[in-house]
């Protein structure tokens, strides 16, 4: 009889067998794994334009990971996904914000820390994608002390830019200080948390009328 040669995967899965690796499971145990394996299964093509900026980033986070970057964009897309089903718009925000620190993060394992805070200029001179990172640092910054925001990102990258336009005194407050500034005057239900939120490091004694 001819010996059929196996590749390398499946020689572990033998090897795996012979030593006792695998055991039998309940049809409810079996049914239960496969029901999981086809909702990771990727049997859809997205085909979207990102900024390219965006894209060297996201391959160098895949990279120190050690994973192929639409790995990576497939893994971000699934936790949204699943994560985000039922939660309300203040929460989803709260977690796109997390999602976002947690990959920055990831550029370097040394670090541990969040991205620093930017000033208003800073910020305008960033690319899109920066723009973003940072806005949704600031959220996050917010959220995470208690105030209960009601817009989108890019609700207040809007905002952001036309209050630097108008107001260049700004330029030098943190990007933090300065949302902080848009939420009390837009969204009186979060002046409340935003007072007790400024006695705060992370929130400057900013003006606030």
């Amino acid at each position: 009889m001819q010996q059929i040669k196996l590749i390398r995967e499946e020689k572990a899965i033998e090897d795996a067998l012979v030593r006792g690796e695998y055991v039998p499971v309940s049809k409810e145990e079996f049914d239960r794994i496969a029901a999981m394996l086809a909702r990771r299964r990727k049997d859809a093509v997205l085909n979207i334009r990102v900024n390219s900026y965006d894209l060297k980033m996201i391959k160098e986070k895949a990279q120190k990971l050690g994973v192929k970057y639409q790995t990576f964009i497939s893994e971000v897309l699934h936790r949204v996904a699943k994560d985000s089903i039922s939660m309300p718009k203040s929460k989803l925000l709260i977690f796109i914000a997390a999602l976002s620190i947690a990959s920055a993060g990831l550029a370097d394992e040394a670090s541990k820390t969040t991205p620093e805070p930017v000033t208003g200029l800073e910020w305008l001179e960033m690319s899109a994608g920066e723009r973003l990172d940072q806005i949704l640092m600031s959220m996050y910054i917010l959220t995470h002390n208690g105030v209960e925001l009601s817009q989108s990102p890019d609700d207040y990258d809007r905002a952001l830019e036309e209050n630097l336009v108008h107001h260049p005194d700004l330029y030098s407050k943190s990007l933090t200080d300065i949302l902080a500034l848009i939420v009390y005057d837009k969204e009186s239900q979060t002046r409340p948390a935003l007072d007790k939120a400024r006695k705060k490091p992370e929130i400057k004694q900013i003006e606030m009328h």
